[in-house]
């Protein structure tokens, strides 16, 4: 009973912060509560408290805790939280985490305790959805099994739901950053793993990728369906989810469409973890902001698990690239263009990380490879600069644009822009452009059995999805 009038405490402590609608909210709950059973002692007891709430101090308040369970014999496990609460108070709101992922929950028999207290409190911060369900010492022991396991910054398994009206955009983004990072890793860690390698030739291996493309597509809510096609005698597929915007269609006009994809076959037997594991992690995670965040757009975006972009069929007409954008020009839909991921997750701070494969690129291009590329064709100048200024604006991670409107462009670069599967766009009129951190160029580890999941840079890969999802959704309609 007691954290009823500890909620009401914060609400006071952080009057005027932003974090106080949460609170209120809260209380508004717990005010009800306290109603329900007004012939429980206990709960009279807390309804006198919560009255005299006003007239307290906060360690006149807290006394009244104490003495209110000494009953109970936690005296000294209340006496230990106290301290921490009112240590936490001193600090800022979005420090306070602090207190659940330090306090001990040897807390047996505390129910209407301090380890409702601070449960609470963590699970009204949070939102969880499921919390009090199995009493309060299992929700606590609960949680912090959950946050002992990863610390505040990769708080992987830890499902928070935090809504953005109730958190400061600093505290919102820094969440949903380690949610992007966290999620990137397990994307790329599951496609990296799948043995024998995805190539080609092993077909378990490909159908396990597409499937976990499908279900995550499925997950987010977004309808899915599978293009296949035949090569080599062997059926192949891409896997193709569609994200309509909310915004209502004038006349009978179809929206125009947005593409954005990624290959998850790889060349060889090797884990393929920046070619292309990090593109499909990045269209995976793509899909879910566009899920949750549901942008109002005046173009739809479809998102396609490509198959068959590295040899024997790169370059033919058994690429799934090529298959896709053949099925969108026969159908006659409307394309606004197509962006796709291609190796995302390589980056260095040494000086001369980023080589130049033709001196006509000096100045173009940086020699430190911390960047990542928005790379097209100056046929498709206006796209590619709309998508460029889109992505680059506030973005974290430095974006450099090939093929933009008066930009110099080295012949050397002609065959280099167009290494994967947006290139199939291109053959059919679309406008097309991939996002790329230079692939060979760059990367010493491409095609190679050392392509694995701990040569990426996932702060900066982070950066990179979250720029290029700016970008995805700031095209002019």
């Amino acid at each position: 009973m007691d954290y009823y009038d500890a909620l009401d405490l914060c609400i006071e402590k952080h009057k005027g912060h932003p974090h106080e609608k949460m609170f209120r909210d809260a209380m508004d709950y717990i005010i009800k509560s306290c109603h329900q059973s007004p012939e429980d002692e206990n709960d009279t007891q807390a309804m006198e408290i919560y009255k005299q709430r006003n007239q307290w101090t906060l360690d006149e308040w807290f006394e009244a805790i104490l003495n209110f369970n000494k009953k109970d014999n936690q005296d000294k496990f209340l006496s230990k939280i106290y301290n921490e609460i009112v240590e936490s108070f001193q600090n800022e709101f979005d420090q306070n985490y602090e207190i659940v992922t330090t306090l001990s929950w040897d807390l047996d028999g505390m129910a209407h305790s301090g380890c409702d207290i601070i449960g609470v409190y963590a699970g009204a911060y949070f939102g969880r959805d499921d919390f009090e369900t199995k009493g309060p010492f299992e929700d606590c022991q609960g949680l912090m099994e959950d946050m002992d396991t990863f610390d505040y910054a990769e708080r992987d398994g830890f499902n928070l739901s935090m809504d953005p009206d109730y958190v400061t955009p600093e505290d919102y983004t820094r969440y949903t950053t380690l949610i992007l990072k966290k999620n990137l890793y397990a994307h790329v860690h599951f496609l990296t793993e799948l043995n024998p390698a995805r190539n080609w030739m092993n077909a378990e291996s490909l159908k396990q990728a597409s499937e976990y493309i499908a279900d995550h597509f499925a997950e987010y809510g977004l309808p899915v369906h599978r293009q296949t096609w035949m090569a080599d005698g062997r059926e192949y597929d891409n896997v193709v989810a569609r994200y309509t915007s909310p915004r209502p269609l004038e006349g009978n006009e179809a929206r125009p469409l947005l593409v954005v994809g990624a290959h998850y076959d790889v060349a060889g037997d090797q884990p393929g973890a920046d070619d292309n594991a990090s593109a499909v992690a990045g269209l995976l995670e793509t899909a879910r902001l566009l899920a949750e965040l549901k942008p109002d757009l005046a173009y739809d975006i479809e998102l396609v698990g490509y198959c068959l972009e590295e040899p024997p069929f790169y370059g033919s007409s058994q690429m799934g690239s090529y298959v896709h954008a053949k099925s969108l020009h026969d159908a006659g839909i409307p394309l606004k263009g197509m962006i796709c991921y291609e190796m995302i997750g390589y980056y260095s701070e040494k000086r001369g990380s980023q080589p130049l494969p033709d001196p006509s690129l000096k100045g173009l291009v940086p020699t430190v490879a911390n960047f990542i590329g928005v790379i097209g064709r100056p046929e498709n100048g206006e796209f590619n600069q709309a998508f460029y200024q889109a992505m680059a604006m506030d973005s974290e991670i430095k974006v450099v644009g090939i093929g933009l409107p008066g930009q110099n462009f080295p012949a050397v670069l002609s065959g280099l822009v167009g290494m994967s599967d947006h290139s199939n766009y291109w053959k059919f009129g679309y406008p097309a452009l991939m996002i790329n951190d230079t692939a060979f160029v760059r990367n010493p580890h491409y095609h190679q059995v050392t392509d694995s999941i701990d040569t990426l840079d996932f702060d900066r890969m982070t950066q990179t999805v979250n720029s290029a999802y700016r970008g995805i959704v700031g095209l002019p309609s």
